[in-house]
């Protein structure tokens, strides 16, 4: 699956679905979830040992912020480079205006993933305008550039993904197979995202063992889960595979 417009792929339904995120694994993957998020950088191997079991795999992609340890942190120029991220060492935001410099690179993650077997592309930091990252990005400048990393995704025949953004949810839909929400429950913004459940589009949810604890999570957010359609799922914010608690 590669090349130019390929048919992209759709969930059947909104869910909920049993999903795991495992951003901090590379290589164990044991999780009984049935879709799994883990990072593209992950050797094709384990993506398609994971197919082979039955489970949907959607690749984590950075689109908003610049890693200094991926392979194509080189091909950054300091132009792109803003503020550091605050909280997490090794990252700057990028200024996502220009895409003339940042889409080419994610074009090339696109491929790579899409080669390796994955079947949609979760895509992080899609909120820098409503950030202090060292550029004057507008609304409407985040708007472009996450329509244009939306469609990239859908012209390689892979679900694209709104990873929270919550402010643009209802306008970015319209371009999105599934959106991503970390604490959306603790911060009381699940409602933001009704529009792709009533779309029949997946919504998967995020909380962490920082504010809730297990039977705070179990009695407060899965009710929730249950009665919105949304799919959750409490983890630590480590995201290994040792410890995750389902409302499924």
């Amino acid at each position: 699956m590669s090349g130019c417009c390929v048919e992209a792929k759709r969930f059947n339904e909104s869910g909920p679905f049993s999903f795991d995120y495992l951003l901090g694994e590379d290589r164990n993957f044991t999780s009984p979830a049935d879709v799994l998020f883990i990072d593209h950088d992950i050797p094709e191997r384990y993506i398609r040992q994971i197919i082979s079991n039955g489970k949907s795999v959607i690749c984590y992609v950075n689109v908003g912020a610049w890693e200094n340890w991926r392979s194509d942190a080189n091909d950054f120029p300091e132009s792109v480079l803003g503020n550091d991220y605050d909280g997490w060492p090794g990252e700057r935001w990028l200024d996502i205006r220009n895409l003339k410099v940042v889409l080419p690179i994610m074009q090339r993650r696109f491929r790579d993933a899409v080669a390796k077997g994955c079947e949609g592309i979760d895509p992080d930091n899609m909120n820098g305008w409503s950030v202090n990252t060292g550029f004057n990005i507008s609304f409407n400048d985040q708007l472009f550039y996450n329509q244009a990393i939306a469609r990239e995704v859908r012209r390689l025949g892979m679900l694209a993904g709104l990873k929270n953004d919550n402010e643009q949810a209802v306008a970015l839909e319209p371009f999105s197979d599934f959106a991503v929400v970390e604490e959306c429950a603790q911060y009381r913004e699940c409602d933001d995202f009704d529009i792709f459940i009533q779309r029949n589009k997946p919504v998967f949810g995020i909380e962490y063992t920082e504010y809730w604890s297990e039977d705070n999570f179990k009695n407060r957010v899965c009710p929730l889960g249950r009665d919105s359609g949304m799919s959750f799922i409490l983890k630590e914010l480590e995201l290994h595979n040792d410890f995750i608690v389902s409302c499924l």
